[in-house]
């Protein structure tokens, strides 16, 4: 009896507040449950054991361990490339998501991270992230299974990559160190439905001998297609796109003993990366140091 005395109570205040007021009160409580919507679905951590449902191909294994370099066509389904698509569109159009652009001499990209710090998913929409985390689990197992090389999956890097129409990335190498963490793969998932030849924007992948450029390969970024390679022994680039174009870029880790490098030995690219996490009070040296390439 008592409690349904306050309640009524309460309906009774509530009646008599001024109307501006309620009306102010319903508009929380509607904002409240927008964004408890879009957080519903947290971004979780890679899951070692999800990586039993998705195993790479050998052959993409076979090629990276024999020169650095695998790539293949048709590595996710078109139902998974459109859901990331998909999850892409949500983020550009939220004030919740954060991003990053590159600076205009390095290139045109936007980037949304994530992992490891996550981006708010819609309420719903969580699939294709979710399995997009699923195969990049499988192909940081497959790769320790095929290299004896431990990497850390809670360290793994993984970003949206959107490059607006004249969209590039200026040649360079993967290879960081942050303390004694290290990037040892880098890798590319491809989201470009329908693209074709003159819509430009392939990576190029230069052969690279430890000390100048014999030549170069060019990778078409087809929709579903995959790159994986060595971080520290392949130079790349993004050469300019006429059209939107789109991927995921990733980076497994391993920890390492961080050696001093010569910094005269090291390209602007590389050195604009030191001083950008020396400016944090982070030790950074480059592994595998980036090639002056002219």
């Amino acid at each position: 009896m008592m409690a349904t005395h306050k309640v009524f109570l309460a309906i009774l205040n509530l009646a008599f507040l001024p109307s501006n007021l309620y009306a102010f009160l319903c508009r929380r409580d509607q904002i409240h449950q927008r964004l408890t919507d879009v957080y519903a679905n947290t971004v979780p951590a890679i899951d070692s054991a999800s990586s039993e449902s998705f195993t790479p191909p050998e052959i993409l294994l076979d090629d990276l361990v024999s020169s650095h370099l695998g790539t293949m066509n048709d590595f996710i389904p078109p139902t998974l490339v459109n859901g990331l698509l998909d999850d892409l569109a949500m983020l550009r159009e939220s004030p919740h998501a954060k991003s990053l652009s590159a600076s205009a001499e390095h290139g045109s990209v936007q980037w949304f991270e994530l992992m490891p710090e996550g981006q708010p998913v819609a309420a719903g929409r969580s699939a294709a992230r979710n399995e997009l985390f699923k195969v990049v689990s499988g192909l940081q197992h497959a790769i320790e299974r095929r290299t004896g090389i431990q990497l850390k999956a809670h360290l793994t890097e993984l970003k949206y990559a959107y490059y607006p129409t004249g969209g590039r990335y200026q040649r360079h190498m993967d290879a960081l160190n942050v303390g004694q963490i290290a990037r040892e793969y880098s890798f590319i998932l491809y989201l470009n439905s329908n693209w074709v030849e003159a819509e430009g924007g392939k990576l190029r992948v230069f052969e690279y001998d430890g000390g100048s450029i014999d030549g170069y390969v060019d990778v078409a970024p087809r929709g579903g297609s995959v790159v994986v390679f060595k971080s520290d022994k392949v130079p790349h680039e993004v050469l300019s796109t006429s059209a939107r174009r789109v991927a995921i870029v990733g980076w497994f880790h391993r920890e390492v003993d961080v050696p001093e490098v010569d910094e005269s030995h090291l390209s602007p690219l590389a050195l604009a990366i030191r001083e950008h996490y020396r400016a944090k009070g982070m030790a950074v040296s480059m592994e595998g140091q980036e090639p002056k390439l002219n």
